[in-house]
């Protein structure tokens, strides 16, 4: 221990401390792993190429897990700031949407957001990804270690993301009812509900597969390639299908549709997203306490970007207990 104005601390300038002897002295250390424990909140808002918005929030079973960030040295300047170097990496994964509520919502459990008219819902639709930030973060804090910080970091993030969202309000389910209402023969009226979906949600330029089935859905049997493709790719959990709309679809004997055909159609209105590795701009901003070996940090932060005509936010709350290990 070592003493500063009369007062006894608990960081050292001249050896190493901590219960197991894992804090350098000040100043001595190159880089130090933070290990512990983290609850991390992502909610995903996406802005389609044609204006339709996506909000995802994440309410998982995920949600709390291990984690290592790695930051480089305190590079302390004056008296009461300094800067370190940051890097976090982690895996999302989200599998609810809020969505308006509907006449269907009555046979779906959710929960109501804020007393609005819109709920957090399970549709069987998934977003998954991978977010790694390296940032120069910038801090306010004594350059011993056992005190309050609050910092904000700004760089780049390397992000990554896939999945079948609902672009379509939450209604992807239920739309496959309205489309086939009307005038019309039913390969007409599919047809036209895979030209409606090509137009929101196709992108020839990252799956011209997915593109080909939904502007031919009514030809051979590409309605049941469809659904096979989209299983085959993991964007179709038979598991969280709605039960209600199924039927609904089955009585339809106009129609006649197998049950591999029904399957298909109410996944024809989700989009087949799959956005590419890109580095974007991301921020964080920190506040920790220091509790001898174990410290305190609640984060926020995350990547806002354009990419291929989306718009891309995440908001990342993190509430995390680590133990610093210098090196």
């Amino acid at each position: 221990m070592c003493s500063l104005q009369g007062e006894t601390r608990y960081s050292s300038e001249t050896e190493r401390y901590g219960l197991l002897k894992q804090r350098a002295a000040i100043g001595t250390e190159y880089f130090t792993l933070l290990v512990g424990g983290q609850y991390r909140s992502s909610n995903l808002i996406i802005q389609s190429p044609v204006g339709s918005h996506l909000r995802m929030p994440d309410e998982e079973r995920n949600e709390s897990k291990w984690f290592v960030d790695v930051k480089s040295k305190d590079f302390h300047f004056g008296e009461v700031w300094g800067s370190f170097l940051l890097v976090q990496s982690f895996n999302f994964e989200l599998q609810k949407q809020t969505v308006q509520s509907s006449f269907l919502d009555t046979f779906r459990s959710g929960n109501t957001v804020y007393g609005s008219n819109r709920q957090v819902q399970n549709l069987g639709t998934e977003v998954t990804g991978h977010i790694t930030n390296i940032m120069p973060v910038f801090y306010v804090g004594d350059r011993e270690k056992e005190f309050f910080r609050i910092g904000f970091g700004f760089g780049p993030s390397l992000v990554k993301m896939k999945g079948n969202p609902d672009f379509f309000n939450g209604n992807s389910e239920e739309a496959p009812l309205l489309a086939l209402q009307g005038a019309g023969t039913t390969q007409e009226k599919i047809d036209r509900f895979g030209d409606l979906a090509l137009l929101r949600n196709g992108k020839p330029e990252t799956d011209p597969i997915n593109v080909y089935l939904l502007s031919r859905l009514s030809e051979g049997n590409n309605l049941e390639l469809f659904g096979l493709y989209q299983y085959s790719k993991g964007n179709l959990d038979l598991g969280r299908l709605n039960g209600f709309t199924y039927y609904l679809l089955s009585q339809n004997s106009e129609a006649n549709l197998t049950p591999l055909q029904i399957v298909s159609l109410m996944n024809v209105a989700r989009s087949d997203l799959k956005l590419k590795e890109k580095y974007v701009s991301s921020f964080y901003l920190f506040f920790e306490i220091p509790f001898y070996d174990v410290t305190f940090r609640f984060g926020y932060g995350g990547p806002l970007y354009y990419q291929e005509n989306y718009r891309v936010r995440f908001h990342n709350i993190d509430l995390s207990l680590y133990i610093p290990i210098d090196f």
